[in-house]
């Protein structure tokens, strides 16, 4: 075959066609797929931790407690065991045991879920009373004021029962959320949010309760923190001792307390002073 310059030009152009597909075929040879997998959510130790879910859930409930005059609860075991036993099965209900019950699913972490309980006084009508209702329910036994102890558990019930992530339960005692009687109950133990309360106790026979008004919500929080911590851990000493029989170490802790008390509110005096000057 005689080879034209046309010809010969459509083989050089074929050939290099060839030559350059067989370059790309090499280099994508050459291209390696990655799989990333998926993120994985590290359980935050206020739900795997024993002493940080018990010192998360006390906080945040106490917190909320002290905005709505309720004393602070104390853990209760058996409770916490009672909370566990139910989270376990991981069933979306209520257990439908004696006690006061709160349940949350698929928050970050306890104090989270707590905080989504507390936050529905948003929707609480304090001066009706709202009374019991389930947009509410959590929030008013969080609050409750006759309720004394609580103890919670959370457990991951991911892909079980079709649910996802920690199932939070909370067990109180005495329950709240009591109906009848017009209402009369909630009104009682469901008391409207205050800016800021201070108290101490001066003995077994006199307490004095002061309630300090601002619209500083800032500025009365820090007070609250200030005064009520100092009170609680010396007033927490001095019933240690009175447990154990130690009459002479409760007088010397009441005397604590009651130095510790007036540290606290000198600091909240300040503290106050400082944000309204």
């Amino acid at each position: 075959m005689r080879l034209t310059s046309s010809t010969l030009g459509w083989f050089l152009l074929g050939s290099n066609l060839v030559s350059a597909h067989d370059a790309i075929l090499n280099r994508a040879a050459k291209i390696v797929t990655v799989y990333v997998p998926a993120p994985t959510f590290t359980p935050p130790p206020s739900y795997t931790a024993e002493p940080s879910l018990i010192d998360s859930a006390l906080n945040s409930t106490n917190a909320f407690r002290s905005q709505h005059n309720a004393n602070p609860l104390t853990w209760n075991t058996s409770l916490a065991n009672a909370a566990s036993s139910w989270a376990s099965k991981c069933q979306w209900k209520h257990s439908g045991g004696p006690t006061g019950e709160n349940l949350a699913i698929g928050y970050p972490d306890m104090t989270t879920a707590i905080d989504a309980w507390g936050n529905e006084r948003s929707m609480y009508d304090f001066s009706g009373p709202t009374g019991f209702s389930k947009e509410t329910g959590h929030f008013t036994q969080l609050v409750w004021k006759g309720t004394t102890s609580m103890g919670c558990a959370a457990i991951d019930c991911t892909d079980r029962n079709s649910l996802k992530g920690f199932m939070v339960v909370c067990e109180y005692w005495p329950p709240g959320n009591v109906v009848g009687q017009g209402n009369s109950y909630f009104r009682t133990n469901v008391q409207a949010q205050v800016h800021s309360e201070v108290r101490r106790s001066s003995g077994s026979t006199n307490q004095e309760t002061t309630t300090l008004t601002s619209t500083m919500e800032t500025s009365t929080a820090t007070v609250v923190q200030v005064v009520t911590s100092a009170e609680y851990m010396a007033t927490r000493s001095q019933s240690t001792a009175l447990a154990l029989g130690d009459e002479a170490a409760a007088d010397q802790l009441e005397a604590k307390a009651m130095g510790q008390w007036a540290i606290g509110v000198a600091v909240a005096a300040m503290i106050v002073a400082g944000a309204i000057g």
